[in-house]
């Protein structure tokens, strides 16, 4: 029975939270002036998909997934939930509260952003963002004063018997005139010079609309790197390289050296995230790399691994046995500077009269032991019965 094919839940995960998060950012710039579509949609898409999302990941043993998308799910519930609460006077939140709600996400995302640094650039720049546009939420719901449209600043300590624009009378020509403003005393009023200021910073934020839109924006353009990684190729299985390389094997047996150069530019070697490689033990050289062509003819037993670690020592010793072996290394993903933990599976060949011959392919994970792997190596070389 073939094994059952999973898609990526991070694709949906993804995109209910930046085209949420969109949404809103619609509604803070007064382009939508009903919060309704936000609601629904956060309650639907950046809640409920993202949540299963988040239990999809947990049976593909992505822990990593599994936290963020069902915490981030759990976030748009609540949020719109508040949201409904404060509509009909159940549980009312003020902005201070809802500032609050969001420095606990705050903190929350700063510990997955640590964890993110240890997966892959683009994870790291998706909660980098994602981070920065949480602080700058706390910013715009915490009491900064905001300025009116007579550009004077109006907080709850600058309303009743100070500077207001209610009166018949500017209320700076009247103290100059020593006449009080309607409704006010003379007394109360005070010099322009004298009034509150905000902090300069916030003279780059006249409103809290621009704080929130640059929030928003973070936050969207965070989420694009990693949905773009979610939508390309799915990761190689240990199976598939175990078939792969067996396969790679008869090839070149069958074929001989005319077969080397096959490997480096040929696409049927070379699928998904994971291609194989060739390379000699005896005569201590790269045969043949589909990705890395300034590897070949190079001598690779004392290359070294970001750990330290003699990966093709490792990698000539495991294919000395009869059904191959896997080894564990660093080594970049296709694409990335930074090493991460890769197991690749070798099996030696006989090659034009050339015994000592290696084929070898790898996935990355960070979850599935060698001691496992090669039990199911051992599996799949075990010659299978006829049935009767």
């Amino acid at each position: 029975m073939a094994e059952q094919k999973l898609g990526n839940p991070a694709v949906v995960g993804l995109a209910g939270f930046g085209l949420t998060t969109l949404v809103l950012q619609f509604h803070n710039v007064g382009w939508m002036p009903s919060i309704g579509p936000v609601v629904w949609l956060g309650l639907v898409f950046g809640g409920m998909a993202q949540l299963i999302a988040g239990l999809q990941e947990m049976k593909t043993g992505n822990n990593f997934g599994y936290c963020a998308f069902t915490s981030y799910g759990a976030f748009w519930i609540a949020l719109c939930l508040m949201l409904l609460g404060n509509k009909f006077d159940l549980f009312k939140a003020s902005t201070t509260d809802v500032g609050w709600f969001l420095v606990a996400w705050t903190l929350f995302t700063a510990i997955l952003w640590v964890g993110s640094l240890r997966i892959h650039g683009a994870m790291a720049f998706t909660f980098t963002t994602l981070l920065i546009g949480f602080i700058l939420l706390d910013l715009a719901h915490f009491g900064y004063p905001e300025s009116n449209g007579g550009g004077r600043l109006r907080t709850d300590g600058l309303r009743a018997g100070r500077l207001v624009h209610d009166g018949p009378g500017h209320p700076e020509r009247d103290l100059r005139q020593g006449t009080p403003a309607s409704g006010q005393a003379l007394g109360c009023l005070k010099p322009r010079h004298l009034l509150p200021q905000p902090p300069n910073f916030w003279r780059i934020f006249k409103m809290r609309k621009t704080t929130v839109g640059f929030a928003s924006l973070a936050l969207i353009l965070g989420t694009a790197p990693a949905w773009v990684g979610a939508m390309g190729p799915d990761a190689a299985t240990p199976e598939e390289v175990v078939s792969k390389v067996h396969e790679a094997a008869k090839y070149l047996h069958d074929k001989g050296q005319a077969g080397f150069p096959d490997f480096n530019n040929n696409a049927r070697w070379v699928w998904k995230d994971s291609y194989v490689f060739v390379f000699s033990c005896r005569d201590n050289k790269m045969i043949a790399h589909p990705l890395r062509p300034d590897l070949v003819g190079k001598p690779i037993l004392q290359m070294e691994d970001d750990k330290g670690n003699l990966l093709f020592k490792k990698l000539c010793e495991a294919g000395n046995n009869a059904s191959g072996g896997w080894v564990e290394y660093w080594w970049p993903k296709p694409g990335e500077a930074k090493a991460s933990r890769k197991i690749s599976y070798t099996q030696t060949t006989e090659v034009s009269f050339q015994p000592d011959i290696r084929v070898g392919a790898g996935i990355y994970d960070d979850t599935m032991s060698v001691e496992e792997l090669n039990k199911l190596a051992q599996q799949v070389a075990r010659p299978k019965k006829d049935v009767p």
